[in-house]
C-alpha cells in the first residue's frame, strides 16, 4: 500500500542518486530500457538502511563532484556542499511524508515477498511506493518533487508499460484501488494486442465489494488470486524508520493477484508451488508477539491510521 496518496502528477523525477542492481531486461516506468534489479542486491531495506545508504553513496558522489546537479553535487566552494545538499533534499522528504499522517498509506510487502516475485517473476518495479520502502531503484510514488533524486519515477498513472513485470500495491483507499485496476487492466489490454509480454502482482485488500477488486476477479489476464487471511500475514511498516519493529499486521484480509499477458504468461508462468511459495512468504512477515503486543498498546483500540484507511 506504499506509494501514491492520490491520482499523483504526471512529471518524472530524475534519478541521480540509485543504489546499484541486477541487470534486467524490463523496461523502464517511461517504456525505455531500465536499469532493473533489486536495490542492493536484496528485496526492500527498511527506511533507516536505505536512508544511511543513500547518504553514504551521496557523500561519496559529492566528494568527488566539481558542480552541482544531482543530489550529491557540490552547492558551495566550501567542503560538504554535497552532503548539505543531500541534508536538504532528505529533510524536504521526511517532512512531506510526515505531513500525510498515515504510515499506513506507506507499507509494503516484505522482502521475503519480494525477493520470490524478483526471482520467480522477475518483478523489477514497484508501482506505488517511497524513497523509504522502495524495493528497486527505479519505483512509482506520490511526489516525483521531492521523491525524484531518490529514484522516483512520477505517477504510475502517467507510465506507459508496454513488458515487463511490476509490483501494484496502493494505498487501502477504494477509488484509488479501482483506478489502479482500470489502468493495469488498459495497459495489459495495450500490451496483449502488440504481443508483449507484460506482468503485474497486484495487492489490495479482501474488500470484494469494491469495484477494482472485481474488475481484478473479472480480468481475462488474470492468472492467479491468492487471498490471504488478516492473521497469515504483515507488511513492513511505513515509518520503520522511527519505528521498533519492522513489520505490522495487515488490518484485513489480502488479494494477490496476477496478471499476464499471453506473452508473459508464458515467460513467468504461475505454478501451484509458487503459489504456496507466496503464501509462506507473506506469512514471514507476521510480527513477533512482542512486536505486536507493543504495536498494540502504542496504538491503543481506536487507532484508525494503523488501519490505513477505514472503509466508508
Amino acid at each position: 500500500m506504499a506509494g501514491e496518496q492520490g491520482s499523483g502528477a504526471g512529471a518524472s523525477g530524475s534519478a541521480s542518486l540509485q543504489p546499484s542492481g541486477d541487470a534486467s531486461d524490463d523496461e523502464s516506468p517511461d517504456g525505455q530500457p531500465g536499469t532493473g534489479g533489486a536495490a542492493a542486491g536484496s528485496a526492500t531495506l527498511c527506511a533507516e538502511a536505505r536512508i544511511a545508504q543513500l547518504e553514504a553513496a551521496a557523500a561519496e558522489e559529492g566528494s568527488g563532484s566539481e558542480g552541482g546537479g544531482g543530489i550529491g553535487g557540490s552547492s558551495g566552494k566550501g567542503g560538504g556542499g554535497g552532503r548539505s545538499e543531500f541534508h536538504l533534499r532528505l529533510f524536504a522528504l521526511l517532512l512531506r511524508y510526515k505531513s500525510i499522517q498515515g504510515a499506513g498509506f506507506q507499507a509494503a510487502a516484505g522482502p521475503p515477498v519480494f525477493r520470490l516475485l524478483r526471482d520467480r517473476l522477475a518483478v523489477g518495479c514497484e508501482c506505488f511506493a517511497s524513497p523509504l520502502n522502495a524495493s528497486f531503484a527505479r519505483f512509482g510514488s506520490a511526489f516525483p518533487d521531492v521523491d525524484g533524486p531518490f529514484g522516483s519515477a512520477g505517477s504510475f498513472f502517467s507510465f506507459q508499460l508496454k513488458h515487463g513485470s511490476y509490483e501494484v500495491n496502493p494505498p487501502f483507499v477504494p477509488a484509488l484501488l479501482t483506478a489502479a485496476a482500470e489502468r493495469v487492466g488498459a495497459l495489459l489490454q495495450a500490451a496483449e494486442a502488440a504481443g508483449g509480454a507484460l506482468s503485474f502482482a497486484f495487492i489490495m485488500p479482501g474488500w470484494q465489494e469494491v469495484a477494482g477488486w472485481q474488475l481484478l476477479q473479472s480480468s481475462p489476464f488474470l492468472r492467479e488470486c491468492l487471498l490471504v487471511a488478516a492473521a497469515d500475514h504483515g507488511f513492513c511498516d511505513g515509518s520503520s524508520h522511527q519505528a521498533r519493529d519492522p513489520y505490522r499486521q495487515s488490518p484485513f484480509d489480502s488479494g494477490l493477484f496476477i496478471l499476464q499477458t499471453s506473452a508473459a504468461a508464458k515467460k513467468w508462468g504461475v505454478t501451484p508451488p509458487l503459489v504456496a511459495q507466496l503464501r509462506t512468504a507473506m506469512a514471514a512477515c507476521v510480527p513477533s508477539a512482542a512486536a505486536a503486543e507493543r504495536q498494540r498498546k502504542q496504538r491503543g483500540q481506536n487507532d484508525l491510521e494503523w488501519q490505513g484507511l477505514i472503509k466508508n
